[in-house]
């Protein structure tokens, strides 16, 4: 059957500032970290997985918290809101 309207991916529309607090910091960690993330029909974070570690479990851990209070506008196909799947990259820095 034909769509009537195109395949949309999600949008992530609110992300908050993922902090590394300050025992990273002190101890010099930066780094990557990516996640694949599962986004319900309602636009909400269901699953998180680190598929690129930084290689500092506090990092991954703050990563992964502020992913789980992310926001999307859900994936669509032919207009209706559908589970999806995509991925993300947060990077800590030293300032």
């Amino acid at each position: 059957p034909m769509r009537s309207k195109p395949i949309k991916i999600p949008l992530q529309v609110c992300i908050s500032q993922a902090r590394s607090g300050l025992k990273s910091r002190k101890r010099g960690e930066k780094g990557e970290v990516r996640l694949k993330l599962g986004i319900n029909v309602k636009g909400l974070v269901e699953s998180v997985e680190v598929v690129g570690s930084t290689g500092f479990k506090l990092l991954d851990d703050a990563a992964v918290k502020a992913a789980k209070a992310a926001k999307f506008i859900p994936a669509t196909i032919d207009g209706e809101a559908v589970f999806s799947t995509t991925e993300i990259k947060i990077v800590f820095k030293l300032n």
